[in-house]
């Protein structure tokens, strides 16, 4: 489909697993801000050598050429030679990345770590560049703001896990991670309103007594059709809403049951969670298959009434590029969508609900670093972490690397761009989805994603959004849930605890307890074997290093 003088308010999309979005405004030279000896050295060297340097720059963007006039505009005004490496996302990724360490060929900037969790946290482990709090003041300054700005309260602890769990010293960190606006609302979930209507159900629930009626009506509706599915192929991202009524998120460590971190899943909430799935698993309410699911169905069809794990923008009413309410209303030019608010249990008023919201700490597809090698060249080090924080706040460098040459590939009135030739460095694909901007940088969301194109009806939107959800943007605090887990956990030795068998039986346990494969009685039995596989050791490294008990 041809992307013609189409008008957008831009909501850049990560391709999930997603992630988060930053950054910008790049100096021409290098500096050390450790100390003035490194400075002196750092200044010497660029006088004497004026080096155009070559910057290897990975990306997970499929057919991009090392030379096309849009990566050689983008060198001309950085000051660089960019070379793009194409990396495979997932597991496929984390071998190229393995075997280019290996062979000392490692990107300079490496977007977009593949894997999130063990495969993701090794390349960082082994293959970045470690760089101090001071460094990056002075080369990502806006970067560094953006982080402060959004974090908020949270700003001190947070630069503080990221030195002791990415960095490992308390001084250093090695990757910087997303957290914008709107990684801090969380992926909800979505109703098609006019089944919803049509069934008798005349407003979107606001209890899971209310939700599990309305999938009650669905399906005697069109009994044939399952009510709900969820994105299963990513368990975490499974039933959050369903989870988040019982107050925990299932596969984030917090605190919970007298005191204790853990897992949601192991929390005594938990089990009344799943026991309700079961419950509408055997009901015929949620679709068998969704644990094949990766990304949101195209919920025109009409084979399911409820999805989630779906920004708020891909189906607002009014948003022009709302891209999956787009995508049903082609199947179903009557398809109308409603975002659920965040829902309670009526059985249990005590419980406070709550959501995930992607965290700055970990590491994955919102994840940018630089190579080992460049620890040895710290001008090449600092030119690099420049040039991300151009590509992310420079705003003409932004608009090259987002959208092409203007006048070409598009054009812009005040602060609306049209698009009038299809990207030329993406597939056709992406650019029907509207996918711009990721092959630079994996923190592309911020500053011209977030301020130069969204414009005021996004902003308008979001804040409706968030009423509904019943969230008071000013005070995040007790619903939205940042995962305790800060890194990898370690013994007592400070070795990385293997945690395979872990992932595997919570994975199991996932599924088996809402299939009713197992009853829902084995859950205790699921809590003691968790303990026994290895569970106890990583209750006391939370308490160790992460709670500080």
């Amino acid at each position: 489909m041809s992307r013609k003088m189409l008008t957008r308010a831009v909501a850049l999309l990560i391709a999930f697993s997603m992630m988060i979005a930053l950054f910008v405004g790049c100096g021409n030279t290098a500096t050390n801000p450790s100390t003035t000896a490194a400075k002196t050295e750092a200044e010497n060297t660029t006088a004497k050598v004026p080096e155009k340097y070559v910057i290897r720059m990975s990306t997970t963007q499929a057919g991009i050429p090392n030379s096309n006039e849009v990566v050689d505009k983008l060198s001309e005004m950085l000051g660089v030679t960019l070379k793009m490496d194409v990396l495979p996302r997932g597991a496929d990724g984390a071998n190229k990345l393995n075997l280019l360490l290996a062979s000392n060929d490692f990107p300079d900037i490496i977007n977009e770590v593949p894997e999130i969790a063990t495969a993701g946290r090794l390349i960082v482990k082994d293959g970045f560049a470690k760089f101090t709090m001071d460094e990056l003041k002075a080369n990502m300054p806006k970067y560094y703001e953006f982080m402060n700005t959004n974090a908020g309260p949270a700003a001190e602890k947070m630069w503080a896990a990221k030195t002791k769990y990415d960095g490992g010293d308390g001084k250093t960190m090695k990757a910087l991670s997303t957290i914008y606006p709107d990684s801090m609302i969380p992926y909800g979930g979505v109703w098609r309103m006019d089944m919803l209507e049509e069934a008798g159900v005349t407003s979107v629930p606001t209890t899971i007594e209310e939700f599990g009626n309305a999938l009650g009506k669905i399906k005697a509706k069109w009994p044939k059709n399952y009510p709900m599915t969820a994105r299963g192929a990513y368990l975490w991202q499974a039933f959050t809403t369903i989870f988040g009524a019982y107050g925990l998120v299932a596969y984030d460590w917090g605190i919970y049951d007298d005191g204790q971190p853990m897992p949601g899943m192991l929390s005594k909430n938990a089990k009344l969670a799943f026991a309700k799935l079961n419950e509408w698993f055997k009901k015929g309410y949620i679709d068998p298959e969704y644990v094949t699911l990766k990304d949101p169905p195209n919920m025109g069809t009409g084979n399911t009434a409820f999805s989630e794990w779906a920004g708020w923008a891909n189906y607002d009413s009014e948003l022009p590029n709302a891209t999956l309410r787009t995508e049903a209303q082609k199947l179903n030019p009557n398809a109308r969508f409603a975002m659920t608010p965040l829902i309670k249990s009526e059985l249990y008023p005590d419980v406070k609900p709550t959501w995930p919201v992607w965290d700055p700490i970990d590491y994955g597809v919102g994840t940018t670093g630089f190579g080992l090698q460049l620890e040895n060249d710290k001008n090449k080090l600092y030119k690099s972490m420049q040039i991300v924080e151009s590509l992310l706040f420079d705003k003409e460098i932004s608009l090259v690397g987002q959208f092409g040459i203007e006048g070409k590939h598009w054009t812009r009135n005040g602060d609306t761009v049209t698009i009038s030739e299809k990207f030329p460095m993406y597939s056709e694909a992406a650019t029907n989805q509207g996918v711009y901007g990721q092959a630079y940088t994996a923190l592309n969301n911020i500053a011209v994603a977030q301020t130069y194109l969204k414009g005021d009806l996004y902003y308008k939107q979001k804040a409706k959004y968030m009423s509904t959800m019943g969230i008071d943007m000013q005070n995040w605090s007790g619903i939205l849930k940042v995962s305790l887990q800060k890194g990898a956990f370690k013994d007592a030795s400070g070795n990385d605890i293997n945690m395979t068998e872990i992932y595997k039986l919570q994975d199991q346990a996932f599924v088996w307890l809402i299939s009713g494969e197992k009853p829902i009685s084995w859950f205790d039995e699921f809590v003691s074997q968790w303990k026994k596989a290895g569970g106890d050791k990583l209750i006391e490294a939370a308490n160790r290093d992460w709670v500080g008990k």
